[in-house]
């Protein structure tokens, strides 16, 4: 199964990670037999507890998740992390593979978390010598952190996983004819796009775009995904990153260093190797 982390680039997903997982820690604290005469102390009151849970804790946070999901996108894409053999031995083996990032992503992000908490506690008057005891790198800062962020990370994981699952389902049990269309992105939301509109399919930096005769648009769709989607009598792929519809080729021709250049009808061009266009040449029979 092909996995797709854009999830771990949204500003929803960040912010509800932080907000579930906070709150959930929270609650822990606040109802634990040692801590419930607090409830009745003169020190307490609402605002005071919805300050330190809105802004201290889970509006702080949210820098941490922001950076340990950093991490986890350049450590999939740096291992290329983008197959998943559906097996529970297979699952388990890719979810320990992060196990890395787990256990360390609190040394990459606490520096910038705590110093934003150490200023928003003692502005105006900053005791360093607190900062040092309390707000750097410490063992038991470090424990405090690791069910938390063991929890971010599995958390969204698994989420993902189930996502990209519920969208490999999609794409294996549908027939050709059931796919006319694909969802695209827009700036007012998402658009069904019908695919005999789609000239080419490229992934440029870390987007997925479709362009048509008309328009250009983003997809949360990888190009393994999109490969699968659109009709395989109409579409090819000339090189890791590009699919194009085999009727808009205008000529393709020899490059250099065993690789082909081809050309689209609307002008743009593309590379492939020889290997490529001779695996296409097989399964169209062109002689």
């Amino acid at each position: 199964m092909v996995v797709n982390y854009q999830l771990f680039t949204r500003l929803k997903t960040i912010i509800l990670t932080s907000f579930f997982s906070i709150l959930l820690v929270q609650v822990v604290v606040y109802f634990s037999p040692e801590n419930q005469g607090w409830w009745n102390s003169p020190y307490f009151s609402w605002g005071n507890m919805l300050q330190f849970v809105f802004i201290d804790q889970i509006l702080i946070e949210c820098f941490s998740v922001f950076i340990t999901f950093i991490c986890l996108r350049q450590y999939a894409q740096f291992f290329k992390l983008e197959n998943v053999v559906l097996s529970r031995v297979g699952i388990i083996k890719y979810e320990l593979t992060f196990l890395p990032v787990a256990l360390l992503a609190f040394f990459i992000f606490n520096p910038i978390t705590q110093t934003l908490r150490f200023l928003y506690d003692y502005i105006p008057e900053l005791i360093w010598e607190d900062y040092w005891k309390g707000y750097f790198y410490s063992t038991k800062l470090y424990l405090t952190y690791l069910p938390i962020v063991f929890l971010q990370v599995y958390a969204v994981l698994n989420i993902n996983l189930f996502k990209n699952y519920a969208i490999h389902l999609k794409i294996n049990h549908s027939t050709e004819d059931e796919i006319q269309f694909i969802k695209v992105n827009t700036p007012h939301g998402h658009k069904l796009v019908d695919q005999k509109e789609i000239i080419y399919v490229q992934k440029i930096d870390r987007k997925y775009h479709i362009v048509t005769v008309k328009d250009s648009y983003t997809t949360n769709l990888t190009i393994s995904q999109l490969e699968k989607l659109l009709s395989q009598s109409a579409f090819i792929r000339v090189n890791r990153s590009t699919l194009i519809k085999i009727n808009k080729i205008d000529f393709y021709a020899y490059w250099k260093n065993d690789k082909y250049n081809v050309r689209l009808e609307s002008g743009e061009e593309f590379t492939m190797s020889r290997q490529r266009l001779n695996k296409i040449k097989h399964r169209l029979v062109i002689k």
